[in-house]
């Protein structure tokens, strides 16, 4: 989406180099949430693929829907972590796409911006820095068969963000959001 891109090129950071991975969808499901999350994980395979065969340190997951503020590279950049999320809410729904699991296959997503700088244990891929050590370890599954609760009981596909959190985190690294990086997230059904 041309906003989308757009804020890619008005980032005030001052060296980076943008990468588009534009392929056409290679899964097919019934299920289109579950297309969506198989398809999703096949360009982030790529865009890794595509980073590791570079010589960066960082890569910033951009989703298409997402507009970022011109800032965001900067303020992710700055603080050094391994996996830095900028903040966004889930389509149609008052969450944002980060939260801690609190029990035993129970998720609790945000529902307002923590301040400053919070641990948590889920990013969303939307809007997300990680590092090369991350993305030399760690590559993305789409986890459409694994449910979890959230914290009303609500059941939940797991999916790609939540996998790679789980991932990550069993790699030993630690994921974190930055309350100062808000994104605008496109489509609104």
């Amino acid at each position: 989406m041309p906003r989308c891109y757009n804020s890619l090129l008005e980032q005030d950071y001052p060296n980076f180099l943008v990468s588009v991975v534009a392929k056409r969808p290679v899964f097919q499901h019934s299920d289109t949430t579950k297309l969506k999350y198989l398809n999703c994980v096949d360009n982030r395979n790529e865009a890794r693929r595509m980073f590791l065969g570079s010589d960066s340190d960082y890569c910033l997951f951009v989703d298409s829907d997402i507009v970022l503020p011109k800032n965001a590279l900067s303020l992710l950049m700055s603080h050094g972590k391994d996996v830095m999320g900028g903040w966004y809410q889930e389509i149609n729904s008052d969450r944002w796409v980060a939260g801690r699991w609190i029990a035993d296959n129970t998720f609790f997503n945000f529902r307002q911006i923590q301040p400053s700088v919070v641990k948590t244990d889920v990013v969303g891929m939307g809007c997300a820095l990680v590092s090369r050590k991350v993305l030399e370890q760690v590559s993305f599954k789409p986890a459409i068969d694994v449910i979890l609760k959230d914290e009303s009981g609500v059941s939940l596909i797991l999916g790609e963000c939540g996998a790679f959190g789980n991932d990550v985190a069993e790699m030993g690294f630690n994921l974190y959001m930055d309350g100062s990086v808000v994104c605008e997230h496109l489509i609104r059904n």
